[in-house]
């Protein structure tokens, strides 16, 4: 029997750790190729002319490439958002959220999880979901939106806010809370090994930004 072996195209290390704990492939191999690159930005350029549908094609060749790249993912949630396909953009953020280790990126796939369930007319959950993206990394975007959700539903939000805390919402509709354990563990474990003074330096700041 011929044993697949997966190509998998990484921007760094930490990414080959984060693809090796959640795909778990049995063989792959790390290309030097930048393809993931190659076609995003053909989706990009794709987008610049309104080709919403091609550029979600060009996104997901990309992502084979590499399936954690937090740039590709919040490229798919925008793209999907343009086509009004929320399904795949709560599919894609939710996936995302567990490979984030920056407090920059958590905000951004909370406020792409925030658009979905405002889109299928859960405000509440939305308007949490924009206070908890504001707790991990302040934004216009989300303050617009949370702003937003205080003028057209004024009761309902009031009445959220005195009775329970945005991480209550984001417990009782199941969403994860802050970052993935086994990617914090997967950082620690890089701040421990990593030889190159200047990188183990950037890699401890995440850590200690992330673990509040």
């Amino acid at each position: 029997m011929e044993i697949e072996v997966v190509k998998f195209c990484p921007n760094h290390m930490l990414e080959v750790q984060i693809f090796e704990y959640f795909k778990q492939p049995v063989f792959y191999q790390c290309l030097d190729k930048e393809l993931h690159k190659h076609f995003f930005e053909l989706g990009k350029k794709k987008e610049e002319k309104n080709g919403w549908k091609e550029a979600f094609r060009l996104y997901d060749v990309a992502l084979k490439w590499n399936p954690v790249d937090l740039e590709i993912l919040a490229a798919i949630c925008h793209n999907s958002i343009q086509r009004k396909d929320w399904n795949t953009l709560k599919n894609y953020a939710e996936e995302a959220l567990r490979y984030c280790y920056t407090n920059v990126d958590l905000a951004r796939f909370y406020r792409y999880l925030g658009c979905y369930y405002l889109e299928i007319y859960q405000p509440v959950t939305a308007y949490a979901l924009y206070q908890y993206s504001n707790e991990w990394n302040h934004t216009k975007a989300a303050d617009m939106e949370i702003a937003y959700l205080e003028r057209a539903v004024p009761d309902l939000i009031k009445s959220f806010v005195a009775t329970r805390s945005s991480e209550d919402e984001l417990k009782a509709m199941g969403i994860q809370r802050g970052p993935e354990k086994h990617t914090v563990a997967i950082l620690k474990q890089a701040v421990i090994e990593e030889s190159n003074i200047e990188l183990k330096s950037i890699y401890k700041e995440m850590y200690d930004s992330i673990c509040r």
